[in-house]
């Protein structure tokens, strides 16, 4: 099998520059638009490419077809214009990423590179922050790199937000254990590296404090453990080098930085508890309220980036829960579209018939299921990444075994 090129190791050098480095959608336009030119000129170059609409790909255009139709229906009710357009930008934006996926990601081959240099970026990251951490709590700089609440600091990489970054660092988390999956890896210091890369992320993920990504890192490693991946020994000895790494790390620095990480941490949990998970359960009240409240924003929704709108129900803050929010925005058209979408997806990263995962993007994907309930995630750059790299990888399941037989000649 050929080596993959330079400009495609560019162009997914780029691919994922664009989504580790901020937390802004519309703000990286401007990035992505450069990749696409570069990717075009990459495929025209190329006599022996061309720019084909395939079958199994029909899904995908139908689905970036269908919600902006949705979101345009809803923005006859809309109060702010503005927020339809800027709704329908992300899904612009969406399909281009998608696009430069299709053209440039055509075998599999490049797909695990892709998630190991995705990897290498997020970890790269994360070590910086660490170290910015480190010299905040003894020195007190750097403040303004980090999220300070009453709740104490939280790690927000490039982005504003710190629930927002917990993805990012739950993403190379995920693409670690899909390529521990999909690859053997037989050199011990590779796999002593890899441990150690999972044990950074962790920590890094842990500092972000964002319950909902902590509680689905939690669920994704339960599943990855009892789903049957290399054999009964090996699974242990990744589970007890893990832990011994994580405690390590965990340990050393709560008594480098004289703080009770683990309390702060607890405390959040206890709060969300109390408080209905800093008020979404409120917020989510709300906002079925004004989903009941006309039977057009029942069948077609409020529309794109609305809710906020809506003072006289108070709602001043996003609702946090993806489910919610496409049902309010789009009604029950748009949110049967996007169901039957995310049941397609599940399709090509789990086959029901055997039993087996046939993706190694199927933790990334369960990843995004479960911190939907939590938070807006089908809107952001991560997702329509994964979604693409879906649609891109190409699996052959043999008959005569319950393995799946991963095919690094595939594509789309």
């Amino acid at each position: 099998m050929e080596d993959i090129r330079l400009l495609d190791k560019l162009i997914i050098g780029l691919l994922c520059l664009s989504i580790v480095l901020s937390g802004t959608f519309i703000d990286y336009s401007y990035f992505l638009a450069s990749i696409i030119i570069i990717s075009l000129i990459r495929t025209f170059k190329d006599k022996n490419r061309m720019l084909t609409i395939k079958k199994q790909n029909l899904p995908l255009y139908f689905f970036f077809l269908l919600m902006p139709i949705t979101i345009l229906i809803g923005g006859f009710y809309a109060r702010n214009f503005t927020g339809i357009l800027e709704y329908l930008s992300i899904f612009i934006l969406g399909f281009l990423l998608c696009f430069v996926c299709l053209i440039i990601l055509n075998n599999n081959k490049k797909i695990e590179y892709l998630m190991k240099i995705y990897i290498v970026f997020a970890v790269l990251i994360s070590l910086s922050n660490l170290i910015i951490y480190f010299v905040f709590y003894f020195t007190g700089h750097f403040e303004n790199l980090l999220f300070i609440d009453n709740q104490g600091a939280r790690s927000i990489g490039f982005y504003n937000n710190p629930n927002y970054y917990a993805v990012s660092v739950l993403i190379a988390v995920s693409f670690i254990l899909g390529l521990y999956k999909t690859t053997v890896v037989t050199d011990k210091k590779l796999n002593n590296i890899r441990l150690i890369i999972y044990a950074i992320l962790t920590f890094d993920l842990f500092l972000t404090m964002s319950r909902g990504a902590l509680i689905t890192y939690i669920l994704v490693n339960i599943i990855f453990l009892v789903s049957g991946i290399k054999t009964k020994i090996n699974i242990r000895k990744f589970l007890l080098k893990f832990t011994a790494y994580s405690f390590i790390i965990v340990g050393v620095f709560s008594v480098l930085l004289k703080t009770g990480i683990l309390e702060l941490v607890n405390d959040r949990f206890i709060r969300g508890l109390n408080d209905g998970g800093s008020g979404r359960v409120d917020l989510w009240g709300k906002s079925l309220d004004i989903f009941g409240s006309e039977l057009f924003f029942v069948i077609f929704g409020v529309g794109g980036k609305q809710i906020e709108t809506y003072t006289e129900f108070h709602i001043e803050n996003t609702i946090h829960n993806s489910y919610l929010r496409f049902l309010l925005e789009t009604g029950i058209i748009g949110f049967i579209v996007l169901i039957l979408f995310l049941i397609l997806l599940s399709t090509r990263v789990f086959s029901i018939k055997k039993f087996i995962i046939i993706s190694p993007m199927f933790f990334a994907f369960l990843s995004f299921i479960f911190l939907s309930l939590t938070n807006d995630m089908f809107l952001t750059r991560e997702f329509y990444l994964i979604v693409a790299l879906i649609f891109c990888w190409k699996i052959n399941i043999s008959v005569h075994t319950m393995s799946p037989h991963y095919s690094l000649e595939g594509g789309n």
